[in-house]
């Protein structure tokens, strides 16, 4: 099985420990559960997901954009042009996509992913792990969108959000024998 985790590449000695906590918390579940990892890059907390995965005897798949970053130095990665090229080579690969707190790309991964799966592209879990409130905003805005009918409340069946990594490894078994990528 591959999971997807995406979050931030920001230096984490700027950010507060919780978020490094939670990410090696799930990380290790996945890990010590057969998940094989697909990341977006070695630093910050993807740095820390992908370590973790390799601590633990996985293989770490990073999928790099050709015109972000010259990192040809890293074992088993994946080179693409564009991102929505790495977008769909995400989708694609995982049986299994963990969001936790990141920046712009990270929330492009999320809203397309959700888009994608409504559109019956994939079938993939989505679980996005709110570690600190940190996407209070982003939960307050998907609310009013549902509150005010430009979307349909129905669409929260397409993505899982979470306040801890506890609750997502909860959800995850629940998700058992299902084969993560078979339900809906």
């Amino acid at each position: 099985m591959n999971v997807f985790i995406g979050c931030g590449s920001a230096d984490t000695k700027e950010i507060n420990n919780i978020y490094t906590e939670e990410a090696i918390k799930i990380a290790s579940f996945l890990a010590q559960n057969n998940y094989d990892l697909f990341c977006g890059g070695t630093d910050g907390l993807q740095g820390i997901v992908r370590d973790t995965f390799l601590k633990k005897g996985r293989k770490a798949t990073v999928i790099w954009i050709n015109n972000y970053w010259d990192r040809h130095d890293i074992p088993n990665s994946l080179f693409v042009d564009y991102i929505r090229e790495r977008k769909s080579k995400i989708l694609d690969k995982a049986n299994l996509m963990i969001v936790l707190p990141g920046a712009i790309g990270t929330y492009d991964e999320i809203f397309n992913a959700i888009e994608s799966k409504r559109a019956n592209e994939h079938n993939v879990p989505i679980i996005i792990i709110n570690v600190n409130n940190y996407y209070s905003g982003l939960i307050t805005q998907l609310e009013t969108t549902y509150q005010e009918k430009f979307a349909n409340l129905s669409n929260k069946k397409y993505y899982y959000i979470t306040d801890t990594a506890d609750d997502a490894i909860k959800y995850i078994k629940e998700l058992g024998e299902k084969k993560c990528r078979d339900i809906l």
